[in-house]
């Protein structure tokens, strides 16, 4: 529950925790104050919260741990091994985009090269932002077309989710046929690899525009981070954002989402 007390003239939050520590925050207006103290409630109601935490937490803890040993065992005569090593940097994780400018050119040579399920496998992913392997496992049994989602069983956090479908997923999936296998997209991971491997090599050959080849290091999974940065630009919020991602953490669902330059500035002339 969040408290806002008034103190010479700036106003301080205060939200509790049960069995956990106090987060606070001081704002020199109510709104403000108020506004803050209802996103940090619905990031705790739905466990999307995260602490801010020391880079490789892991080796401060092992290090406290080593020099707590030490200290507490005086009859050995060795150093903190930990003792002198400089923490590495946390990772800064990707923000490709790929925007249409890059993804018409990879549709086009999944044309040229005939690769018609690796096409509509792409327009999918890059418009759920589901994983390579929650979309190879999907199966006809679990799209729900009326509804228009698709129902995935187990992710990688462990529980199940829907997906919302955009109207362009309704139509490839509307045009797709449907094997008897029973799977939306009938292709082995191998084949996947590899077909995406060769339109890419065939879409950064035809590349003419100066200055860095987008294709040389663009993966399956940048569609990821794609679909949910476009999400982002069309308004979704983060709770709606990590319902679609499935991620836990506002840290995680921030390294997959890269707001662009001019929706930023839609929403902040729109004010």
């Amino acid at each position: 529950m969040a408290s806002i007390q008034k103190r010479n003239g700036s106003y301080r939050v205060r939200v509790k925790r049960v069995g956990e520590t106090t987060l606070s925050k001081t704002f020199t207006s109510r709104t403000d104050a108020l506004q803050w103290a209802k996103f940090i409630e619905a990031q705790l109601t739905l466990s999307l919260h995260e602490d801010e935490k020391t880079p490789n937490n892991e080796a401060v803890l092992f290090k406290d741990a080593a020099e707590s040993y030490i200290k507490n065992h005086s009859d050995l005569k060795i150093a903190n091994p930990i003792k002198g090593i400089k923490r590495m940097s946390p990772s800064q994780g990707r923000s490709k985009r790929v925007h249409k400018l890059i993804e018409d050119p990879l549709l086009a040579a999944c044309d040229a090269l005939t690769f018609p399920i690796l096409r509509s496998l792409i327009i999918f992913a890059v418009e759920t932002g589901m994983r390579r392997n929650e979309i190879m496992g999907l199966s006809w049994g679990d799209v729900d077309l009326p509804n228009r989602k698709a129902y995935l069983h187990t992710s990688k956090n462990g529980e199940p989710r829907q997906v919302p479908l955009t109207q362009r997923v309704l139509e490839v999936l509307k045009a797709l046929n449907r094997d008897e296998s029973g799977k939306v997209f009938p292709m082995t991971v191998y084949d996947l690899r590899g077909q995406f491997s060769r339109a890419k090599a065939y879409a950064k050959e035809r590349w003419a525009d100066a200055g860095i080849n987008p294709f040389d290091d663009l993966r399956f999974h940048d569609l990821r981070h794609e679909a949910l940065s476009r999400l982002s630009d069309a308004g979704l919020n983060v709770i709606e954002l990590s319902c679609i991602s499935g991620h836990k953490t506002l840290g995680m669902l921030k390294r997959y989402t890269h707001p662009s330059h001019e929706a930023i500035l839609h929403k902040i002339d729109s004010y």
